[in-house]
């Protein structure tokens, strides 16, 4: 059955968490396992890291959190207002799925897949939009078909602002404001198996973050 789920989050920018990566509880041979897109050489560094930081989220959700939900809030809560704190609505529903989640499948890189979402990143960079519709009209479904064929999962990912992998995706995971959380719902889906990535310039966000996820199974 086909699903289709048309999400945004409205993030505004702000600097990205420190350049060297700290691998948080997780030892060196799940960091390689979980950096499925390590050879993917159409994708730049940021965009490998946002399908390692998903996988490691989706191999092992308590030790993510425990390893990355403290110094990403920190590093928030230093620029913006109102503070993200643990007692956060959307921080705690993200502590009690996260901690639920335990070995679903990683997301592997598709080059078609990620050429979809450089198109969609660009489109509303160029144009300082936001949202699923491209500017021609399209919506996500027929905008995807374009590039993916055969499809039994198709789902889509925007952010606003951050461009550093570790950013984009704990964003993402803790929804903040956003009612349903879909992106979280994304990001932990089931049927997803392959994530396509773009970061690109935004007219009015700086950088928007446009991530794709499809099953052909």
């Amino acid at each position: 059955m086909k699903k289709f789920i048309y999400l945004f989050l409205l993030f505004t920018g702000f600097a990205g968490m420190a350049g060297a990566q700290n691998m948080g509880q997780f030892t060196r041979e799940e960091w390689n396992n979980a950096n499925t897109a390590a050879n993917a050489g159409y994708l730049t560094k940021e965009e490998k890291n946002v399908i390692l930081y998903m996988n490691l989220a989706r191999m092992d959700g308590k030790r993510f959190y425990d390893s990355f939900f403290q110094p990403y809030i920190e590093k928030y809560n230093s620029i913006y207002t109102p503070q993200i704190t643990s007692k956060n609505k959307y921080a705690k529903s993200f502590k009690k799925d996260i901690y639920k989640i335990k070995e679903l499948s990683p997301f592997y890189p598709n080059k078609k897949l990620s050429e979809a979402s450089e198109y969609h990143a660009k489109d509303m960079g160029k144009t300082g939009k936001i949202g699923h519709n491209s500017t021609n009209g399209d919506n996500m479904e027929k905008r995807l078909v374009k590039f993916m064929k055969n499809f039994t999962f198709m789902a889509e990912n925007c952010s606003y602002g951050p461009n550093e992998g570790l950013d984009i995706v704990m964003a993402l995971l803790i929804d903040d404001g956003v009612s349903g959380v879909g992106h979280r719902k994304n990001t932990l889906n089931l049927y997803a198996k392959y994530a396509g990535v773009s970061i690109q310039p935004h007219k009015i966000f700086k950088f928007n973050c446009v991530i794709d996820f499809y099953n052909d199974k």
